[in-house]
């Protein structure tokens, strides 16, 4: 009779595993008819009950159920998982975790369910980039890699998702993560210069400049010459006051561009810091040459005029002689002249721009220019 009893304990307890483990097979089969609402009922029974919430499938089923809430159109069924494919990821990892055999890890590389999953990280991520929530693309794009570098994964790290993902923390200034993400594509040569440059801009965001010109250098070393990385060189310099460094730069970009306006307007501006108009000129009139439709070149073309005159204007001050005073001050009026054009052209690219107006008004009063000081001076009236 003993013997009778242990036997129908052993059917009861086989039965009751059954019982639970058919509530898992019967929610993969809900959720492959759409039919959520019950799949759902059916696992949440599962992951509590003691004779279903460790067998692997419960797990993998979960992860199948959170990977359709998050392709479901069902606003009720889309709300199952606050985040879906997060957990149907953990899900799975779990299912894994407690299966022995790796049953579970042959069934999801026979359905290529890593692959599918990446798919709809990247699918979140371009959302959530296009929404401007920036930390959310980039958790996206970070399980995509996570996902990528598992053995589960049939087929390889997209280098592109990498390069993503840096723009994701570069646009939401994580830039720590940005420089990680970066530094990864710059040991690929994926898109070639641009990581490199996104790293410049990342290190200036984190006030770090020393590193900042380290990456513009090791950029200019793997690709010498390279017109994006010379011209970013050339604007820190300017930015940051380094005169010397910021001409032999622009020398060699000149060298290998020498019709790109912009590099000799760049090396005008170097000259004039270093208050050598007359250099400046010859580096701005080629600029005009090229290009005269530029307002920043017209504009410092006539303050480097501006500027030579003056020099000349204190100059003739020391002259005691009347009649070489006069003829000083003659040649002075004449080079003053010379101002008068780019600073008008500078005028009409940007009529509104009340530099170039205080600029024109000065002129026009030296060379007693009566008719043109009224008309700007009216343009300038209640802009001061």
């Amino acid at each position: 009779m003993k013997k009778v009893v242990l036997l129908l304990s052993a059917i009861v307890i086989t039965i009751g595993v059954e019982a639970q483990r058919g509530k898992v097979n019967s929610a993969l089969n809900f959720i492959e008819q759409g039919s959520l609402d019950k799949a759902k009922e059916n696992l949440d029974e599962a992951v509590k009950h003691a004779k279903s919430k460790d067998w692997p499938k419960t797990y993998y089923a979960l992860g199948r159920l959170a990977m359709a809430s998050f392709e479901s159109e069902n606003s009720k069924f889309k709300n199952f998982f606050k985040n879906p494919l997060i957990e149907a990821y953990e899900a799975y990892e779990k299912s894994m975790e407690l299966d022995d055999k790796d049953a579970m890890k042959r069934l999801l590389q026979v359905n290529n369910t890593y692959a599918v999953l990446g798919n709809m990280f990247i699918n979140l991520a371009v959302q959530e980039f296009q929404n401007e929530n920036y930390r959310g693309a980039l958790d996206a794009f970070k399980y995509n890699i996570k996902i990528s570098e598992t053995d589960v994964y049939i087929g390889m790290v997209d280098t592109g998702i990498i390069y993503n993902a840096g723009l994701a923390a570069y646009n939401g200034k994580f830039y720590e993560e940005a420089i990680e993400y970066f530094e990864m594509c710059t040991e690929s040569g994926y898109e070639g210069t641009a990581p490199y440059t996104l790293m410049y801009y990342s290190y200036i965001g984190l006030e770090d400049l020393d590193n900042a010109l380290n990456v513009l250098n090791r950029a200019f070393n793997k690709y010498p010459g390279d017109q994006d990385v010379l011209l970013v060189l050339i604007q820190h310099y300017l930015d940051h006051d380094q005169t010397e460094e910021g001409l032999e730069s622009v020398a060699v970009a000149i060298e290998k561009d020498p019709e790109n306006p912009s590099l000799h307007l760049a090396e005008g501006v170097f000259y004039m810091k270093l208050e050598n108009y007359a250099k400046a000129v010859e580096a701005l009139e080629k600029s005009v040459e090229l290009n005269p439709e530029d307002f920043a070149t017209q504009l410092n073309l006539g303050i480097c005029y501006y500027n030579l005159a003056f020099e000349k204007y204190l100059e003739s001050n020391e002259i005691m002689d009347v009649k070489k005073y006069n003829e000083a001050v003659e040649q002075v009026n004449e080079m003053f002249k010379k101002a008068l054009p780019p600073f008008e052209t500078a005028h009409k690219l940007n009529p509104e721009d009340i530099d170039t107006m205080k600029n024109l008004r000065e002129l026009y009063y030296r060379l007693q220019m009566e008719e043109k000081y009224q008309e700007i001076n009216k343009k300038l009236e209640g802009k001061l």
